[in-house]
């Protein structure tokens, strides 16, 4: 019996919401997924769950996350203009606490395992689950 693991890491933009008082929102253009939050910390720990059971749907459903990945270039436009302009690198538990930014683009890292029957039919076929996620770095703040 083998245990089969997946790695996926991707940037999520979290800004306030121009719609939703005292909301951030949070979108991942890499898989194409966007939820709220009443803090930017909450807005990350939202996104990172959504993205996280996207993905597990995708992989025991047989598909390929990544071909959920926006191809729309306004939907990475804030993401690369963070990249190129940020002020300060902000560390994850202390987003909160920065109220002169407006937004973030923060590193996220999923991983998934699951064990793999063997040619013989040893061990048992399981789902793909979630292992754990991880900020990759400390976010860019704008």
């Amino acid at each position: 019996m083998e245990l089969e693991t997946k790695m996926y890491v991707a940037w999520a933009h979290i800004s306030r919401s121009e719609d939703v008082a005292d909301q951030w929102v949070a979108y991942c253009p890499a898989f194409d997924a966007m939820t709220l939050g009443g803090s930017p910390v909450h807005a990350r720990e939202m996104i990172e769950e959504a993205v996280g059971l996207l993905i597990t749907m995708d992989l025991n459903e047989g598909r390929d996350p990544e071909a959920r990945r926006s191809t729309r270039e306004e939907d990475w436009a804030a993401l690369y203009r963070l990249f190129e302009s940020h002020k300060q690198k902000v560390p994850v538990n202390r987003m909160d606490e920065r109220a002169e930014f407006k937004e973030f683009a923060v590193p996220i890292t999923w991983t998934f395992e699951r064990q793999v029957v063997d040619a013989a039919g040893n061990g048992s076929q399981t789902e793909m689950r979630e292992r754990g996620i991880y900020p990759t770095g400390d976010p860019l703040a704008a």
